[in-house]
């Protein structure tokens, strides 16, 4: 086992080794900033049950020198020492997702709105390694080479020509197989941290370049900004009329697999074309909800009924729309308001067997 040490004392995080905290509020701050040294406003309801591990060992302390490193608008790592680095890894959701065509090769051409939620998994990487190996905390997670993560990290070393290893530790949070592109989101970590540590080789281009074949949502975790996507997932253009809004996730705890979810769709049933345009949401919300839906709902929904009990009990609690998000199953609700949110979600956890979280958008 060569993740993080157990059996240090700690403050409720899963894994022992970190002790210091941020509300996701901070987070925010550090995703906006660039900066390791981060506000947390715990006044703010929005934020209150959402905490997240600062990732800083037992007894280490963050150095001035350290914190001056950290502040580069657009990196992405929040702590750094002679062999590892620590970096966040979120979650997404689909604000709309209209499926306009099937290509030759058995894939969709799709069209969505989507963007990173405050919902975060932790990759660690450690380098000087004879050799690439995953380990994770949860036991759906596979730590062999089929990991996206582990091809993430061999695409990387790939393209510089190098026969080196390194080790990933992944802290999974994000629920697995719930459409919210965890997976995605871990191998996207290890390709911008791993650039990170070997000291930026690869422009963002050709990051972009390995991004698309590994995954579909790849490429859009290295955009880091809501984005409308077309084709595969890889053309990406953002889209920056989105208000910040709570948040309100529903992941029921069983998995969809998203090529069964493809492969039981009827593309007959679509009835938009590919030149599809999103209103503005943050100034034109009730002309733009007829735009937010999902099309793969026709498929999830008919072999899962309770996504629809989500939805609905989403939308009776305040939710301005109720969708699911990607594949499924994971639905998430909308609010205007930050105090209906929070009651939706107390509200939430006592009607069925599935996990609950409060998060923001995460807009750049």
């Amino acid at each position: 086992m060569f993740g993080p040490h157990r059996g240090l004392p700690s403050i409720g995080c899963k894994h022992n080794r970190f002790l210091a905290y941020w509300t996701c509020s901070g987070i925010l701050e550090y995703w906006n900033d660039g900066m390791l040294g981060v506000r947390a406003d715990f006044r703010n309801p929005l934020f209150q049950n959402s905490i997240i591990p600062l990732f800083q060992p037992h007894n280490e302390v963050v150095s001035d020198h350290a914190r001056r490193r950290s502040r580069h608008r657009g990196r992405t790592w929040l702590l750094r020492t002679a062999n590892s680095l620590v970096v966040p890894s979120p979650a997404k959701i689909n604000l709309f997702l209209k499926v306009v065509g099937k290509r030759p090769d058995g894939y969709h051409d799709i069209v969505t709105l989507v963007s990173r939620i405050g919902l975060f998994d932790t990759v660690v990487l450690t380098l000087d390694k004879a050799s690439i190996r995953v380990e994770c905390d949860h036991p759906k997670v596979p730590e062999d080479s089929s990991n996206l993560a582990h091809r993430a990290a061999a695409s990387f070393f790939r393209a510089l020509s190098i026969d080196h290893g390194v080790d990933i530790f992944i802290d999974k949070v994000i629920p697995v197989a719930a459409g919210l592109g965890g997976g995605s989101s871990n191998a996207a970590a290890v390709l911008t941290g791993l650039n990170e540590c070997y000291g930026l080789p690869l422009t963002d281009g050709q990051l972009r370049q390995i991004a698309l074949g590994l995954g579909a949502d790849v490429p859009f975790f290295l955009f880091r900004k809501p984005a409308v996507a077309r084709g595969i997932g890889g053309d990406l253009e953002p889209y920056e009329d989105l208000s910040q809004q709570p948040v309100v996730l529903v992941c029921p705890r069983f998995e969809v697999p998203t090529g069964w979810v493809y492969k039981n769709f009827n593309l007959g049933l679509t009835n938009y074309g590919k030149d599809i345009k999103i209103p503005p949401l943050k100034t034109h919300f009730s002309r733009a909800k007829p735009f937010l839906f999902n099309d793969l709902e026709q498929v999830t929904v008919k072999r899962f009924p309770e996504i629809s009990l989500i939805k609905k009990g989403l939308r009776d609690l305040g939710a301005e729309i109720a969708l699911m998000s990607g594949s499924g199953p994971s639905v998430f609700g909308l609010f205007s308001d930050v105090h209906l949110a929070a009651k939706a979600v107390e509200k939430m956890k006592d009607r069925g067997d599935w996990d609950t979280f409060w998060v923001p958008l995460l807009l750049s």
